[in-house]
């Protein structure tokens, strides 16, 4: 009798302990004020690489903080690797934004039997032509 009066004690201690909710604090500040972002000019930037039957594709996404204070180049490169560590250029696209926030895609046709991932690097400058930073964002490798 003492066993199961026990046992019956320590399952709902348990139950009790296992039930308990979690709740979110409810505040009434933005998420960009809790938020510090890493740059001064570039919100953030994404890269993504997807892989097809017989190409792989490029993506870059970003949201610039301010298109008329900056200029900005974006640099999106595919690199090829036979290890994952050793990472060589295998071609590259640049552009320069014509709004804040865009997607980017290009298409290309590896060799097979590399891994790829998709480097995007976002460089602003001042209208003066004065270096403020450059943003970059890498994808996961895919095997081709």
């Amino acid at each position: 009798m003492k066993r199961k009066l026990i046992a019956l004690i320590l399952a709902m201690i348990t139950a009790c302990a296992v039930a308990n909710p979690a709740y979110a604090a409810d505040l009434d500040i933005p998420i960009s004020d809790l938020i510090e972002t890493r740059y001064e000019a570039v919100a953030w930037v994404t890269s993504s690489l997807t892989v097809n039957s017989y190409t792989v594709s490029s993506s870059c996404d970003y949201y610039l903080k301010s298109f008329s204070d900056y200029d900005y180049k974006i640099n999106m490169t595919l690199e090829q690797s036979s290890n994952q560590k050793d990472w060589d250029e295998e071609t590259s696209w640049s552009t320069t934004p014509t709004s804040r926030s865009v997607s980017f895609t290009k298409s290309y046709v590896p060799a097979s039997g590399y891994y790829y991932r998709t480097v995007t690097t976002i460089d602003v400058y001042t209208k003066s032509g004065a270096y403020v930073e450059t943003a970059e964002a890498a994808s996961v490798a895919r095997y081709f």
